[in-house]
C-alpha cells in the first residue's frame, strides 16, 4: 500500500487524538488501564481525552483574577484574597457537575458569609445578634454553630465525614470538596432542572442550602409558627406567613448585588 493511502486511513482513526498526548508512553498507560477489571475501551478513551483537555485549560497567576472580574457586581468578590486560582478551577468543575452557574455559586457563598467568602466564618459572625461570637450556649456551655462557605451545621458536617471544627481550619478550596459532597444529595432534582432549562436556578440552588430541599417559584419553604420561619422572617417579603423559594432567591439577589455609587451633588 502506498504511503499516501496509509496516512489517509490513519487520520480517520476513531480513537480520540487526545487519548495519546504522550505517544508511546500514553499507549502503555492505556494498556495498563484496560488491564484493570471491568475496564471498557470507550470509557477509558473518553476519560483520557477529558483529562488531556483539562490540562490544556488556560491557567496562570492572573487568569482566575481576570475571570472573577466578570462577577465584581457581587458583594465581596472584588479583590477577595479567598478567591484564588484553585478556587476558580474547582468552582468551574463543580459548575459542570451540578449545573450551578459560576454566578450562582458566588451569590450563595456571598449570602452565607456576609460577603466575606471566609471559609472559617460562623453563623454568629454573620447576622445573629442574639448569639454574638457565633456560638450557641446550653446550660452555660459553648457548643458549635454553623460554619463555613454554606454554613454547615455539625450534624451535616459529620454526615459528610468531617466536623465544623475541622471545616474552620480548611481553606476555601479544601472546603469546596464538602460543598461538592453536600450537593451530591440533590443530583436528581438538579438533573431535572438542567434538562428543563439548561442550568439550576438561583432559587433551586439556594433552597438546597437554606432548607435542605430543592424548591422553586411559589413553593413554600417555611411557615409562620416554626423555628425556621422565625430565623428567616425577614425573607417573607409580602408578610403572608410563609417563605417561598422565589422570595429566598430574590433576597439573595438583593443582598449580594452591589449598588452603583450615588453621584455626588
Amino acid at each position: 500500500m502506498p504511503n499516501g493511502e496509509r496516512k489517509e486511513k490513519e487520520t480517520k482513526s476513531p480513537v480520540p487524538g487526545d487519548a495519546f498526548p504522550d505517544g508511546r508512553k500514553g499507549l502503555r498507560e492505556l494498556f495498563t488501564q484496560l488491564a484493570e477489571p471491568g475496564a471498557r475501551l470507550g470509557q477509558v478513551l473518553q476519560a483520557r481525552s477529558q483529562t488531556s483537555a483539562e490540562a490544556r485549560k488556560p491557567s496562570g497567576p492572573g487568569y482566575a483574577a481576570e475571570q472573577f472580574k466578570r462577577f465584581e457586581n457581587i458583594r465581596g468578590v472584588r479583590n477577595n484574597p479567598f478567591l484564588t486560582e484553585g478556587v476558580y478551577n474547582k468552582l468551574d468543575s463543580l459548575s459542570q457537575k451540578h449545573g450551578w452557574s459560576m454566578e450562582t455559586f458566588l451569590r450563595v457563598f456571598s449570602q452565607e458569609t456576609a460577603g466575606t467568602f471566609n471559609p472559617s466564618i460562623r453563623v454568629g459572625d454573620v447576622a445573629d445578634r442574639k448569639n454574638p461570637g457565633g456560638v450557641i450556649r446550653h446550660r452555660g456551655k459553648r457548643i458549635g454553630s454553623a460554619t463555613g462557605i454554606i454554613q454547615f451545621i455539625e450534624d451535616t458536617a459529620q454526615f459528610l465525614g468531617t466536623s465544623t471544627r475541622q471545616l474552620r481550619k480548611m481553606s476555601l478550596e479544601q472546603q469546596l470538596e464538602y460543598v461538592d459532597r453536600y450537593l451530591d444529595q440533590y443530583s436528581g432534582p438538579f438533573r431535572k432542572a438542567r434538562a428543563a432549562r439548561g442550568e439550576v436556578s438561583l432559587a433551586e440552588a439556594y433552597t438546597s442550602v437554606l432548607a435542605g430541599q430543592v424548591r422553586t417559584g411559589n413553593q413554600t419553604l417555611f411557615r409562620r409558627g416554626t423555628k425556621e420561619y422565625r430565623n428567616n422572617a425577614g425573607v417573607d417579603v409580602n408578610r403572608d406567613g410563609r417563605i417561598t423559594a422565589e422570595e429566598a432567591a430574590e433576597t439573595v439577589r438583593r443582598r449580594t448585588t452591589l449598588q452603583p455609587p450615588k453621584p455626588k451633588r
